[in-house]
């Protein structure tokens, strides 16, 4: 009986084992606001609702850190690095979201508020552009309440491709 009981829970952890596999995915957020001095708070609101969403949904997920950018060669940089990094975390896709933020003309560390957001997506296999898009009628968005709203309309689109 008692090799049944063995057999039969050897069983269990073998198909549950099987079943566990997750996709993995790594994220990074570039910021382009003007200063290209330091990551603000929004940036953040933005990368942390994306991490929880996914996570909810069932994925790994990790992050490249979040940088700043002034221009699309930048932008192609961050994006090697990043790859390199998600290679080496195993990660199936990397995803990097580029903010936009007008600055406020009062001060150099105040802004108006979110204004577009790019993103892609590449396979980490193939290190191919897997999609890429836009929200770019944002309305300036500045308070966190909006900032969650847009990001979990961003997840949405993300998850569509990555599921």
């Amino acid at each position: 009986m008692r090799k049944i009981k063995q057999l039969f829970l050897g069983l269990v952890v073998l198909i549950s084992g099987t079943a566990c596999f997750a996709k993995q995915l790594s994220v990074q957020i570039v910021q382009h606001d003007g200063t290209q001095e330091k990551i603000i708070n929004q940036s953040y609101v933005i990368e942390d609702e994306l991490l929880n969403g996914f996570f909810d949904k069932g994925f790994i997920v990790t992050t490249s850190p979040a940088a700043t950018s002034d221009s699309t060669n930048q932008d192609e940089i961050l994006v090697k690095t990043g790859l390199l990094d998600a290679k080496d975390g195993q990660s199936d896709y990397f995803i990097q979201v580029r903010l936009y933020f007008l600055q406020d003309k009062s001060g150099a560390d105040k802004y108006d508020g979110l204004i577009r957001m790019d993103w892609s997506i590449y396979s980490v296999a193939t290190g191919k552009l897997v999609k890429e898009s836009s929200f770019n009628q944002l309305k300036k968005l500045r308070i966190e309440k909006d900032l969650k709203t847009v990001s979990n309309d961003l997840l949405a689109e993300l998850y569509k491709v990555v599921k």
